[in-house]
């Protein structure tokens, strides 16, 4: 358990240097010693690894800190270096007799684009074939295979690719399969260790490469199935009438919201991250109407750049909207009665904990430097055998994060106005 306090360290840690008061502030660029409490490092990938290891020593392994040093010296081949993380025997001396292991740290290699782009391939077959994680991971298993077999075909004989026009049209995806489902039998072939010889590719054509979710749906077979897919005219009172006419191409992101919806049981909850061009812009305000006829808008809550930037390489600015489904008779009341007003809550978090690059966002003094505050936290640990209660205080920097704020807002909005309907 962890609460904050205003204490003093305690004598189990003499060595720990920390401020008596609530807030005390490390200088930008640096970061806390979890070893030794109080002292500031340089913060760099390598010592953000050690201190991560650190504290994995002391948390999951039931090392003390006390049997933990930093940088030390020790002479090996007649050269002086220093481990990174030097732990020795239990309430022994800090020499180099007494050692019991050595921790040499590296920093972490930049993160792969790659990654990024096989999660998004991944989330792709798993959010548009509802398929459960498992399932998707497989058959986007099956596709990398397939582009690693063709990778030794010569250039010209190369299969896995999409033409620049083919993904918009029925007869282009179905072209695209052509080339890929023969590849798979020859993967299976070449691979029967791994894969068996039932196992298939039960990918809809749209869902195979180039796993364009920016891609606007043309297919009208899929359209007709969407109400917001059809044109919309808005009447004098505001309201809107279904042209009775398709569009010719839809943005996913808005189908999905309808299906999301179709998918909710009357009176279901869901939350649903969306593009704020949706939220605000003129040309999508049937999209707005549309939405407040078959649900309660709970909640509207406006996320920075930040959010998707790193992971997804999404640089938009989005919204998170909760939504409750209205049941039949509610909508039915409210055409013949007319909509009723009631309270929405309504927030904007400019800050997420983090930078536009992944770092750690911390809050910050007026002066500049960071902010910690002073942390209280009892351990269980098994030191020779027996279990051992411990009490830390050690200080720790506070995330910038306005999201948990919110999240308490909202539940005080929500004991103030009860949710709509039923």
């Amino acid at each position: 358990m962890s609460r904050t306090t205003t204490q003093s360290q305690p004598e189990l840690f003499p060595h720990d240097a920390a401020d008596s008061t609530d807030e005390a502030a490390v200088a930008d660029g640096y970061i806390l010693d979890f070893i030794t409490g109080g002292k500031n490092l340089r913060d760099t990938p390598k010592e953000q690894v050690r201190q991560r290891i650190a504290r994995a020593l002391f948390h999951e392994y039931g090392i003390s800190v006390e049997d933990m040093e930093p940088d030390f010296p020790v002479r090996t081949n007649g050269r002086r270096r220093k481990i990174d993380i030097a732990i020795f025997h239990h309430d022994q001396a800090h020499t180099q007799n007494h050692l019991s292991r050595i921790v040499i740290c590296r920093p972490e290699p930049n993160p792969d684009m790659l990654r990024v782009a096989f999660r998004r391939c991944h989330n792709f077959i798993h959010g548009n074939e509802g398929m459960p994680k498992d399932a998707a991971f497989w058959q986007f298993l099956y596709l990398i295979f397939c582009k690693m077999h063709d990778e030794r075909a010569p250039r010209d004989k190369r299969r896995f690719w999409a033409g620049p026009q083919e993904q918009f049209d029925l007869e282009g995806r179905q072209k695209i399969r052509q080339r890929i489902m023969p590849l798979f039998a020859e993967v299976k072939q070449q691979y029967s260790d791994i894969f068996r010889g039932n196992d298939e590719i039960t990918l809809s054509d749209r869902a195979l490469p180039p796993f364009g979710s920016e891609i606007p749906i043309t297919d009208p077979n899929i359209l007709r199935q969407f109400e917001l897919a059809h044109a919309w005219k808005r009447l004098d009172d505001g309201s809107f009438r279904n042209r009775g006419r398709l569009q010719g191409s839809v943005a996913p992101e808005v189908l999905f919201i309808e299906r999301c919806l179709e998918w909710l049981k009357p009176g279901g909850r869901m939350g649903i991250v969306l593009p704020n061009g949706i939220l605000g812009n003129p040309a999508a305000e049937y999209i707005r109407w549309w939405i407040q006829q078959h649900a309660w808008v709970l909640a509207s809550v406006g996320l920075p750049v930040e959010v998707f930037i790193v992971e997804a390489n999404v640089n938009i600015l989005t919204s998170v909207l909760f939504l409750k489904k209205k049941t039949q008779a509610e909508m039915i009341a409210e055409g013949l009665g007319g909509s009723k007003e009631y309270p929405v809550f309504m927030a904007v978090a400019e800050k997420v904990g983090f930078d536009r690059r992944g770092n750690t966002r911390y809050k910050h003094r007026p002066d500049g430097e960071e902010i910690i505050e002073i942390q209280e936290e009892t351990e269980h640990m098994r030191i020779g055998g027996r279990v051992v209660e411990r009490t830390l205080r050690r200080p720790r920097k506070i995330v910038d994060d306005d999201l948990p704020v919110i999240a308490q807002k909202y539940q005080e909005f929500h004991q103030k106005y009860p949710e709509p309907g039923v």
